[in-house]
């Protein structure tokens, strides 16, 4: 990072593998100096930032980079500064989501990696304002999704199932499956249960009619 001689500007060189760099914070700054005075403190910046990373699983930082990248993407294409970022500009960047009717889940994993990208550099974070933690809770109520209960089937389903696809010259497969279905309505089991059944766990008995 180098400080041009312009009072009060500073010069970032094209990183993009650096996703959280520059830290410009006060307390990051203090860090950087804290290790640079000293030679025994050599690398305590890294090791600082990697002990903050480690605070979240992989897979969930991975999740972050690629949500805040976009985030950071949009702010660039409209000219606002993405960290840290307006809580006009997180506002309007949250309503568009909600506009294109994304899932509930895409839209929590764009607030939480700008939250989490704000936490981590030690900056004012406008997920934190009222009016934006207003705008995810109606958000989620909007994007939500009714469930659906699907009607349980019938004797009546079965029987049509197995007069279309299991007479007795009805391929294998399908007699299979009809087999499948029956039993595991008779027992009322789950597919998997179904699934794992063995030859060990049939009986052949005889039925004898009057």
């Amino acid at each position: 990072m180098l400080t041009c001689r312009a009072k009060g500007v500073l010069v970032v060189p094209k990183w993009k593998s650096a996703l959280f760099w520059p830290m410009d914070s006060a307390t990051w700054r203090e860090i950087s100096q804290f290790a640079n005075s000293n030679q025994q403190f050599t690398g305590c910046e890294k090791s600082i930032f990697n002990i903050v990373r480690s605070s979240k699983a992989i897979s969930t930082n991975k999740k972050y980079d690629v949500y805040f990248k976009k985030f950071k993407e949009w702010c660039i294409t409209y000219k606002v500064i993405p960290l840290p970022a307006s809580v006009s500009s997180v506002a309007v960047y949250i309503s568009g989501l909600v506009q294109q009717s994304v899932s509930e889940s895409v839209l929590l994993a764009h607030f939480y990696s700008i939250k989490w990208y704000h936490d981590f550099s030690l900056v004012c974070n406008p997920c934190e304002d009222k009016l934006i933690q207003m705008m995810i809770e109606g958000a989620k109520r909007i994007l939500s999704k009714p469930v659906l209960k699907k009607e349980p089937i019938t004797a009546d389903h079965l029987q049509k199932i197995v007069d279309k696809i299991g007479s007795d010259r009805a391929h294998l497969p399908n007699v299979r499956i009809c087999a499948m279905m029956l039993v595991g309505y008779a027992g009322f089991l789950r597919y998997s249960e179904i699934a794992n059944l063995k030859m060990c766990n049939i009986k052949k008995l005889t039925l004898m009619f009057l």
